[in-house]
């Protein structure tokens, strides 16, 4: 009797089995990650003629910042099954933050590093197109302990350097206060508990947004880009916690046809969102827009893996989808400092895309913003996220 009642706490002790890499979710992320980049390609600059081919062709991707949202559900859905699997190893807290560190710290820390220096490349080039931000330095070191969201009420100037190094990194900060929350969270919380919470994230969060639109609470500088944004991380939790339940996961297999026509129905919204209501900054997308966009992320990574054999998790195991997921985290950090980059050397002008001179510089930044990152991943980033697997839960 007492064998088998040691026996039974060991099990509840020990983590889950890890499940096999699912090639679906990479090939979701390489989806945000590509989302994000041809939005900055398609969107920033000069616009182009109603009605023309270029109109049409930038327009398609105006809703690509949402590629974001879904970096942020797919990090609710992968972080928040980790640590549900591993809620009760011994080891839970210093192996997962040993991991995120690892994989997260060295490259965006190098970046941030590599800030004067671009402003000395820049400076010495003498492009103006690209000036110099001189107030950036103080606001520069807040970077560092991933603060900078709460500087959103005095933003980066637009079209300087620091602009186009820096801004991409208001997300990472975010991703980081959520690692730092999550874990204790769900190590306390009962099941049920967390439910209720995520559940009240996704009716609070709109509320939150909507008041800092109109700053009711007179704090429009943290709201909106901290706790407001909780909501699509929820929503990736809340999917993780269907798929990780046995009950819950055999009924959306069983129902993956009802699952993929609902998604069909829904991506009516995108569609519509991209036409008429593109902004993601208005009051429609703080009271309605972002959390729309995270339940049908969430919705949409539990339709890939629950119907597996369907057209579109055969599209996401598309091996240049998986690629660029592979290499997300560099592209997503480096991109939109390359195409400035490339602009201003071969353009001497910022970026743009309406002409054939800027197609082709835009085009050879991707090009080299994917070898960079390649280059990152194999003698960088890679080394570093094999020395974070030694750490086990």
């Amino acid at each position: 009797m007492a064998l088998n009642t040691a026996s039974k706490a060991a099990s509840v002790a020990s983590p889950s089995p890890k499940e096999p890499r699912i090639l679906e979710l990479d090939g979701i992320r390489g989806v945000a990650v590509l989302a994000v980049v041809f939005y900055h390609y398609a969107v920033i600059g000069p616009g182009a003629e109603f009605h023309t081919w270029l109109y049409w062709g930038r327009a398609a991707f105006r809703l690509g910042w949402s590629g974001v949202d879904l970096f942020f559900v797919l990090s609710g859905f992968l972080i928040g099954g980790i640590l549900l699997d591993a809620r009760n190893s011994a080891r839970y807290f210093q192996t997962f933050y040993a991991r995120r560190g690892f994989r997260i710290l060295p490259l965006y820390f190098l970046w941030l590093a590599l800030y004067p220096l671009a402003v000395a490349a820049y400076s010495r080039w003498g492009i103006p197109a690209l000036p110099e931000s001189p107030q950036m330095y103080l606001r520069w070191s807040t970077y560092w302990v991933f603060l900078q969201t709460l500087t959103f009420a005095f933003p980066i100037p637009y079209r300087t350097v620091a602009y186009y190094w820096l801004g991409p990194t208001w997300s990472l900060a975010i991703e980081e206060q959520f690692y730092l929350v999550v874990a204790p969270l769900v190590r306390v919380l009962t099941a049920r508990r967390l439910l209720y919470l995520l559940l009240g994230l996704l009716a609070v969060c709109p509320v939150l947004r909507v008041s800092a639109y109109f700053d009711w609470l007179h704090s429009h500088w943290y709201i909106p880009i901290t706790l407001a944004r909780a909501d699509s991380f929820a929503a990736g939790i809340l999917a993780a916690m269907a798929w990780k339940t046995p009950t819950s996961r055999a009924w959306l297999v069983a129902r993956k046809k009802l699952l993929s026509w609902t998604l069909a129905v829904l991506f009516l919204g995108p569609l519509v969102f991209t036409k008429w209501y593109a902004a993601g900054d208005d009051l429609f997308a703080q009271a309605f827009k972002l959390e729309f966009l995270a339940i049908f992320f969430a919705l949409m990574i539990l339709t890939v893996l629950a119907n597996n054999s369907g057209w579109l998790a055969w599209l996401m195991r598309n091996s240049v989808l998986r690629e660029m997921g592979r290499l997300s985290y560099c592209i997503y950090i480096i991109h939109l400092s390359v195409l400035a980059g490339c602009c201003a050397f071969f353009l001497h002008d910022v970026p743009r895309f309406d002409t054939p001179a800027s197609f082709g510089a835009v085009g050879f930044s991707f090009v080299l913003t994917y070898c960079l990152a390649w280059l990152s991943f194999k003698y960088f980033e890679g080394p570093m996220l094999r020395r974070s697997h030694t750490f086990k839960y």
